[in-house]
C-alpha cells in the first residue's frame, strides 16, 4: 500500500514538473536518472538495497543528483562549481557508511546480511575508508586550485580536524587496537554533516 501511495506521489509531482520544464533538456536527463537509481535502490527484481551495493546508489542520489537538480529547478542550469563542491562529498559519504557499518559486521556475516562492509570484506572495507577520506581533502584542494571559491572550501576545512579523528580511529582498529565505536561513529557523522552545514549557510542560507 505505502510503494502504491509512494508511487503515485512521485507519478503527479512528475506530472506537474514535466509541464513546467519539459523543454529543458537537462531537467530530463536528472529526472530520469533519479527514478532509474530509485528503482535500482529499492524495487525488485533489482533491490540493491537489500545486495549491498544500495548505499553506492545512494550517496549518488543524495551527493550528486539531488543537488544538480535542485538546481536546475531553480537556475534552469547546471554550474561546473557544483560539480567541484559535489564530487568530494560522495567519497566522504562513502565513508561514513563504512564506518558506520563496521561495528555490526561481524552480526551481518552471522545474519547473512548483506551490507557494502559484507561485500568488500573488513579488511578492504577499512582499507577504503580511509583512502576515500583521503581523496575527499585531496580533491577539495585541486579544486582550490583550479578556482573553487575559498568560501566553498572552508567547510572542508572546518571538517578536515574530525576527518583525522575518524580516519585515526579506524587505523587503531585495523592495526589491533580496542576499538571506540562510538568516537568512530560521531566523528564519522561529524565530519560529513559540519561540511554538509557549511555548504548550505554559504549557498542558501546565508
Amino acid at each position: 500500500m505505502l510503494f502504491v501511495v509512494s508511487l503515485t506521489i512521485i507519478a503527479l509531482f512528475t506530472y506537474f514538473l514535466y509541464q513546467e520544464l519539459s523543454s529543458n533538456f537537462l531537467f530530463i536527463i536528472f529526472w530520469s536518472s533519479f527514478l532509474v537509481f530509485l528503482i535500482l535502490y529499492s524495487i525488485p527484481p533489482f533491490s540493491l538495497k537489500n545486495r549491498g551495493f544500495g548505499d553506492i546508489l545512494l550517496s549518488i542520489v543524495v551527493v550528486s543528483i539531488t543537488p544538480m537538480f535542485a538546481y536546475i529547478l531553480q537556475m534552469r542550469d547546471v554550474h561546473t562549481t557544483l560539480f567541484l563542491i559535489t564530487f568530494p562529498i560522495y567519497f566522504l559519504l562513502i565513508s561514513y557508511f563504512l564506518a558506520q557499518m563496521l561495528e555490526g559486521y561481524a552480526s551481518d556475516i552471522k545474519n547473512n546480511k548483506n551490507t557494502l562492509m559484507t561485500k568488500l570484506g573488513w579488511k578492504t572495507g577499512m582499507k577504503l575508508h580511509n583512502i576515500f577520506l583521503l581523496t575527499t581533502f585531496v580533491l577539495y584542494g585541486l579544486a582550490a586550485i583550479i578556482g573553487l571559491p575559498t568560501r566553498l572550501v572552508i567547510p572542508a576545512l572546518f571538517a578536515f580536524p574530525i576527518a583525522c579523528i575518524q580516519f585515526w580511529e579506524m587505523w587503531r582498529i585495523g592495526e589491533g587496537y580496542k576499538p571506540r565505536w562510538k568516537l568512530l561513529k560521531i566523528s564519522s557523522m561529524g565530519s560529513i554533516s559540519v561540511i554538509a552545514y557549511f555548504l548550505l549557510f554559504n549557498l542558501w542560507l546565508r
